[in-house]
């Protein structure tokens, strides 16, 4: 379909759809198009487009694919206000935005970086959403920088990530915090002029506020942006910390916002679980050689024969590997089968050990892993196709150089061969 937009218009695209430049020019979020450009807006996206110029557009959508014109501007003049004080500020400036779930956080983003980019500045932007990760893959939080101005924030040059291991901070506080504190270290070591950092939309709640609050204290961010749908919605999360003086500034949802459903957030998950996971083939890990983290499982001092033939008399199942540590015995049973707690409590009164845990085979499949070089770099992410209990050797299929790996980061996501999510393990079951 062709789509005319007037001079000064604006136009709402939702995806999945391709939009061709035929003539004229027009911004999107701080992005140029002209004549001959061709945006791709996939499934579960939206963009907008303002006509400096009178822009005719030829459109191709999917199933669910709207285009809507408006006569209001896409780009608030608060927007275009932080934009200008970001230039003028002292810089490395730290840019926090904080906001509720389908607020516009990524879009105002999107927008800053983008003027920001055409005016010279070296900008780095920081996805700290796990669970709807725009730069690198799910599960990460991911820096990028901006090149040039971009449609979307998945264009970026993905630079560096940090393996949280969950589509959720909740629970795993801590990584959150580290990850976003070494990430943003990174993008000043990098010489960044301005650090945007899209924060994940978890703002209600104890651990929500524990959350924001020890990131404020660890990266003293030079502004924080409140993208609010309703006045006041986020003063829960800065008045406390008033004291501190923090560059706060509060602005409006924008008026039209797409809404995700659950289903929507997973299939763009997995369209970037897949473009993380492209060509892989499989590698195999000796657990002896390389080191863990977020699980248990070579960790310890791995067992004699005699000892794992003695767990499995005493629980009753076929055990096939066993290590242990000061705080653990790992157990690991051929089947996936209830396991007697009098027996449980027997096992570790008889060989005197802190906790037991168990694991089944079938358990340790398919579960997303971060993977570590030797000076701690992010390298990429796999999944773990198999556990040889006989070799203490993973199975991981990955577009990794198996020879840089030093450290796995067990997740709690379970991909499946086609990249989609299959379940959910709890942090450190294995």
């Amino acid at each position: 379909m062709q789509v005319k937009v007037s001079k000064g218009k604006g136009l709402i695209v939702d995806g999945p759809a391709k939009i061709e430049v035929q003539s004229g020019t027009g911004d999107l979020f701080g992005k140029p198009i002209r004549t001959g450009d061709i945006i791709v807006v996939k499934k579960a996206k939206s963009i907008g487009i303002h006509a400096d110029t009178e822009l005719c557009l030829e459109i191709t959508g999917g199933l669910g694919f709207k285009v809507e014109e408006v006569d209001y501007s896409l780009i608030s003049e608060e927007w275009v206000k932080i934009a200008e004080d970001l230039k003028k500020s002292e810089k490395p400036a730290i840019v926090f935005i904080v906001g509720d779930v389908d607020t516009g956080k990524t879009t105002l983003v999107t927008y800053l970086g983008n003027i920001l980019c055409r005016e010279g500045f070296k900008v780095a932007v920081l996805d700290e959403d796990v669970g709807q990760s725009d730069v690198g893959p799910p599960c990460t939080i991911g820096l990028g920088i901006l090149t040039e101005p971009v449609a979307f924030l998945s264009d970026l040059k993905f630079i560096d990530g940090f393996f949280v291991g969950s589509t959720s901070p909740s629970g795993l506080i801590q990584r959150s915090i580290a990850g976003t504190k070494l990430m943003v270290e990174k993008a000043i070591n990098l010489g960044s002029d301005v650090i945007l950092i899209d924060t994940c939309g978890w703002v209600f709640g104890r651990e929500a506020r524990e959350l924001k609050t020890m990131l404020f204290y660890l990266i003293k961010p030079t502004h924080v942006i409140l993208v609010e749908k309703n006045e006041g919605e986020l003063d829960h999360l800065v008045v406390p910390l008033r004291k501190l003086k923090l560059n706060v500034i509060k602005v409006k949802s924008p008026i039209r916002i797409r809404e995700r459903n659950r289903e929507e957030r997973k299939f763009l998950r997995e369209v970037m679980f897949r473009r993380y996971l492209e060509n892989l083939r499989e590698i195999k890990v000796s657990l002896s050689r390389v080191g863990v983290a977020y699980g248990i499982l070579g960790s310890g001092k791995i067992a004699d024969q005699q000892l794992v033939e003695r767990v499995s008399a005493m629980l009753g199942v076929k055990v096939v590997h066993c290590e242990r540590s000061e705080d653990y015995l790992l157990i690991v049973t051929e089947n996936h089968e209830m396991i007697n707690s009098l027996s449980l409590e027997a096992v570790k009164r008889v060989l005197q050990v802190r906790d037991v845990r168990i694991v089944s085979v079938s358990m340790i499949k398919d579960i997303l892993v971060g993977l570590m070089d030797d000076k701690m770099n992010f390298l990429g992410v796999g999944i773990i196709k198999e556990y040889n209990p006989k070799s203490n050797e993973l199975i991981i299929r990955t577009n990794v150089d198996e020879n840089k790996i030093a450290i796995i980061q067990y997740g709690s996501i379970k991909i499946s061969d086609e990249t989609r999510e299959e379940g959910k393990i709890r942090p450190w079951s294995i």
